[in-house]
């Protein structure tokens, strides 16, 4: 049985810590459960794939939708609430009404990830055809959450850069959202400015001094994406004066980035890196013994790639 719990007046409040007795013979399991219950109440809880969504857990799945139930203006409670009928949990089977009236109940209470879910869901942002299409309603949410939600704003600057969702393309509003995350130093966006910037895209100007700037700024809060990007600049002095030696180092440490992250696409015109620093050596007598020790002190290496 579940012991009534103190209710919150309101979502913003600290509530009284959750104790909830559950008969589990496994002590650890319930010392689990009420930890994720704790920490779910308190806005401290975001992982479901490994914890809620598992076997262990589903056997107690009642128990714990109406252990949530006690806090109907709890923004954390009904968000999981919504997540729980839309994935299903355990002997609680998936309800699309109920999961589309807990997430909208959260996202009156302002919060971001209830008000993205239903995007996703009225945009079918995921491929999902579960809810009726409705674009109004989907970009409306995501523009609710865009001052304070990365990735609201990123969903957002994706519809309008490629004209998804029957939304047509708009360069302008593209900028004005990949901007904003940038301000936010979100790499995402710095990498997407470098490139629209660098290949004109969509008819934006191009202009690489602003492709190189975005690009050098993702590198530095450790995005290895860019490091090609950088090499390519550095290698037709575009939009920085041409240096084949850092040109080399840079795809010296693209290809150790590689190694570690091999499902990364490469853009169309990057050359595997045997054959990209044999020739680069060639055109420029270049010691590649010497050369990374030399230059360390202008691109010291991320922590990435350590």
């Amino acid at each position: 049985m579940l012991k009534e719990s103190k209710k919150s007046n309101h979502s913003s409040k600290k509530v009284k810590e959750p104790k909830v007795y559950l008969q589990i013979k496994s002590s650890k399991t319930e010392k689990e459960v009420n930890i994720i219950l704790t920490n779910i109440i308190n806005g401290r809880y975001f992982n479901a794939t490994l914890t809620l969504d598992s076997v262990e857990f589903g056997k107690y799945a009642q128990l714990i939708v109406t252990f949530l139930e006690q806090y109907p203006e709890n923004k954390y409670a009904l968000f999981w609430l919504g997540r729980i009928y839309y994935c299903s949990l355990g002997e609680i089977n998936k309800d699309l009404d109920k999961c589309l009236r807990y997430y909208t109940k959260s996202a009156r209470l302002d919060y971001d990830l209830a008000m993205i879910q239903l995007a996703i869901l009225y945009l079918n942002y995921d491929g999902s055809t579960d809810v009726k299409y409705n674009t109004t309603i989907g970009i409306k949410y995501l523009e609710d959450c865009k001052s304070h939600s990365i990735e609201a704003t990123d969903m957002l600057a994706n519809i309008y850069r490629h004209g998804l969702k029957g939304v047509e393309r708009d360069l302008e509003r593209t900028l004005l959202y990949y901007e904003l995350n940038a301000k936010r130093k979100d790499i995402g966006a710095l990498k997407q400015l470098g490139i629209m910037y660098m290949e004109g895209e969509s008819g934006l100007e191009k202009d690489e001094k602003k492709a190189f700037a975005y690009f050098e700024l993702a590198y530095n809060l450790c995005c290895g994406e860019v490091i090609v990007y950088l090499a390519r600049l550095y290698e037709l002095g575009l939009g920085v004066e041409k240096n084949l030696r850092l040109a080399v180092l840079m795809y010296y440490r693209f290809n150790k980035f590689l190694i570690k992250c091999p499902q990364y696409n490469v853009p169309d015109w990057y050359v595997q890196f045997p054959e990209k620093i044999k020739k680069l050596c060639q055109s420029e007598p270049i010691d590649m013994s010497t050369i990374i020790i030399e230059l360390l002190n202008y691109y010291p290496m991320p922590y990435f790639l350590t």
